[in-house]
């Protein structure tokens, strides 16, 4: 996971899910905020994976330059069908995550 949100907050939310993570990255931990590729590269790093065979599940617009921008493939999870912020687009986009199960198998 990478998050712009501060250390105690990013671990607040992993807890409130149940789920567990293999990388927690959050802007106060790596001293960037993202749309920066050090976040990315930092979860890249963490999880010891190739950026190509990294899916980014993104949940804003500004997610899908950076995490493209360092090579990793993204789905944009585009509940209320904003527009792209520039020219980057994501390899899969849809207003559910229900795909996903389709994409990870």
């Amino acid at each position: 996971m990478a998050t712009n949100c501060s250390q105690a907050l990013g671990l607040a939310a992993v807890q409130c899910t149940g789920g567990r993570f293999a990388a927690v990255v959050t802007a106060e931990s790596i001293g960037f905020y993202k749309p920066r590729p050090e976040p990315y590269r930092e979860v890249i790093r963490q999880l010891n994976t190739d950026p190509a065979r990294t899916l980014f599940v993104a949940g804003s617009a500004a997610d899908v330059p950076g995490a493209r921008g360092v090579g990793m493939p993204v789905f944009w999870h585009n509940r209320i069908q904003l527009k792209p912020l520039d020219d980057a687009r994501p390899d899969f986009v849809a207003a559910s995550l229900e795909p996903l199960l389709e994409i990870v198998r």
